[in-house]
């Protein structure tokens, strides 16, 4: 050990390390006072931070102040603006419901009162201007508009010339506010076709018929444009949406229902008798409304100066639009509602060449059906010339349904070039004629085929004799032969068939043409026709054309020089003995098993329907007569009743000769 007192010299290693200790223990004293230096700079700047922060705050709470307090002003303008326009809707209102005991709102567009309001308009006068001169009449044509305050003021204006309209009269507007008519509104009606000019001595607008508005209508769609058209609108109010409009529009007339639901009471199906009617209104004796159903009245207005349609319901009251009717009833109303409708419908359609549903009926094109034809048979293709076509039909014209399929085939027989004769029962002539067919009487069902085969004759023609209920003629072409019904060889073949609607002229040509390149024996057939059923698995496992089979009366072609007739004994079964005679006279018929008929039978109204019975003993009867006249031929059919047969020639039996003994 060393003492305190002696004084010991370090090695010279050990001095290094000595100064060393020295110098940090000076560095630690220096960086613990920068330490202390930027924790008070940073104490000193968040003071001053948060200094900035509490006076911003405070500016941010007077802004606030400032906005809350501009807020509650502008809330106070806003409910003493609300206020202003509340009592201005008041005013409004009251003006409004002013006019509208002046002018009559319900429905019927009646005329506009004469009389002047409380808030009279000033003085008015009017300077002459090219095509409207003071003199000239006013003339409502009927055609309303869509909306209902301009055809309230056309009907008004019916009579009145120029400068009247210009000066002293007054119209209500979409508000129900009286103003003044313009001259630009004149323009507006006269170019919309609501109003005409005239001089004073023009006679007054003859009355309207559908069949007038049908052909004027037919007349504008041939001269329109192919540009698409506007549709003109009824003005709302500025500033009000089109969804608010009608929305408002549907609660005012849900709240009108409420007060006055329209129920109307059944009736017995026909129309309240005339001296119940209302009064100022007179029986319309033009056509009848084809949507109008039977139990309501057609009238028109006395009261009012131009035409004006009205109709009464069962109940005595007194409509004038469809919208209206329809809401009364309960149901949509369309072509043919009445049977009286239906006729008025038909009609129209006829007038146009359309069927009920409103087309013109389409066919496949003749020379596809022709293809079929081989060169011998193309050399005997008649023209339309060379026929006589006749309908049979009976008790139709009295039926919703069969005046819808009555004009089915008279479209499809106007439209393929043939102009009909409709042979139909005495009671229903004027019905027939009614709906525009040229129908004359040929009596029951036998009678009437043998006078339109009589008038074909005298007329040196071919004769077609059809049934008023076919929808279509049907060919079907792409596959050749005979299959197996069995095996279902003809079903397959049936679906790669190719289907050609055909007109009834087509094939009537097409049927003669066939018909007279034929040969059996040396004859040939007077009398051509069609599958008789309406499954063509059925006709495809059949040969394509057959000369011994039965000939359906719903479609056939009998050829000129034939005598042969129906046997007037028969009432129903007549086409069955028919086939039988021209057998007999001819030695063949011709069948074509690839055309088909889309007809009703046995279901519908009228016709040969009517010459059956519930029970089946009229035709149980046609056929033990068919049996007595022709041993052998007909035998009960097993699948299908004992109304139902099966005809084979080849199953005759001759006569037993009488011997000489």
């Amino acid at each position: 050990f060393i003492s305190s007192g002696q004084r010991t010299r370090l090695p010279s290693a050990m001095a290094p390390k000595v100064s060393r200790v020295k110098a940090s223990s000076s560095g630690k004293t220096a960086k613990h006072g920068l330490v202390a230096k930027v924790a008070a700079a940073t104490k000193r700047q968040g003071k001053e931070r948060e200094a900035a922060a509490q006076q911003s705050l405070e500016v941010k709470e007077a802004e606030l102040q400032a906005a809350k307090q501009a807020l509650q002003e502008k809330e106070a303008e806003i409910a003493a603006a609300k206020q202003a326009l509340a009592a201005k809707e008041e005013a409004l209102a009251e003006q409004r419901a002013d006019a509208m005991k002046e002018v009559q709102h319900e429905d019927g567009g009646n005329e506009l009162p004469e009389k002047k309001y409380d808030h009279e308009l000033p003085g008015r006068k009017y300077a002459e201007v090219e095509g409207f001169p003071r003199a000239a009449i006013i003339r409502a044509t009927g055609k309303a508009a869509g909306a209902d305050y301009i055809t309230k003021r056309c009907t008004a204006l019916d009579g009145k010339t120029v400068e009247e309209a210009m000066t002293t009269f007054q119209t209500a507007n979409c508000f129900g506010q009286m103003v003044t008519y313009s001259l630009s509104d004149l323009r507006y009606d006269v170019k919309a076709g609501r109003l005409e000019l005239s001089n004073g001595s023009t006679p007054p607008r003859p009355v309207a018929t559908p069949a007038r508005a049908a052909a004027k209508a037919s007349a504008k769609a041939d001269k329109a444009s192919p540009s698409k058209t506007v549709k003109s609108h009824p003005l709302r109010p500025l500033g009000v949406k089109k969804d608010q409009l009608k929305a408002k529009q549907s609660a005012i007339k849900a709240k009108k229902a409420e007060k006055s639901p329209m129920i109307e009471p059944e009736a017995d199906g026909k129309p309240l008798p005339v001296e119940k009617w209302p009064a100022g209104v007179r029986v319309d004796t033009g056509p009848r409304v084809y949507w109008l159903p039977d139990d309501w009245g057609q009238g028109v207005k006395t009261t009012c100066k131009s035409f004006l349609r009205a109709f009464i319901s069962p109940k005595g009251k007194m409509y004038y639009h469809k919208p209206v009717i329809e809401q009364i009833v309960g149901r949509k109303l369309g072509a043919g509602e009445g049977i009286e409708g239906a006729r008025t419908w038909a009609r129209d359609q006829l007038a146009e060449m359309k069927d009920w549903k409103g087309r013109v009926p389409k066919f496949d094109e003749d020379e596809k059906l022709f293809e079929g034809l081989s060169p011998e048979e193309r050399a005997q293709l008649p023209e339309v010339e060379d026929f006589h076509f006749g309908v049979i039909s009976a008790r139709r014209a009295g039926d919703r349904e069969g005046i819808r399929r009555m004009i089915g085939v008279q479209a499809q027989l106007l439209a393929s070039g043939a102009t009909p004769r409709w042979y139909v029962d005495e009671p229903s002539l004027e019905e027939y004629r009614n709906i525009g067919v040229d129908a004359v009487v040929g009596g029951k069902l036998v009678p009437a085929r043998n006078a339109c085969l009589e008038e074909a004759a005298k007329q040196n023609k071919i004769a077609v004799e059809l049934s008023d209920d076919i929808r279509e003629w049907a060919v079907y072409t792409g596959v050749k032969g005979k299959f197996s019904l069995q095996t279902g060889e003809a079903n397959e073949a049936s679906k790669k068939a190719v289907k050609l609607r055909v007109s009834p002229v087509a094939a009537a040509r097409f049927l003669t043409a066939k018909m007279r390149a034929a040969k059996v024996d040396g004859k040939r057939p007077y009398l051509a026709g069609v599958y008789p059923l309406g499954n063509l698995g059925q006709a495809y496992a059949t040969e394509e054309v057959t000369d011994q089979n039965f000939i359906l009366g719903d479609f056939f072609v009998h050829d000129r020089g034939s005598p042969v007739r129906f046997d007037e004994r028969f009432i129903l079964k007549e086409d069955y003995d028919f086939t039988c005679q021209h057998l007999e006279a001819h030695g063949s018929v011709l069948r074509c098993n690839r055309m088909l008929l889309g007809v009703v039978h046995e279901s519908n109204a009228g016709g040969a329907c009517s010459e059956r019975d519930t029970s089946g003993d009229r035709e149980r009867k046609m056929i033990q007569f068919l049996e007595e006249k022709w041993p052998g031929v007909f035998r009960v059919n097993p699948h299908r009743g004992d109304t139902q047969v099966v005809m084979n020639w080849r199953w005759r039996k001759q006569p037993q000769a009488v011997s000489a003994s």
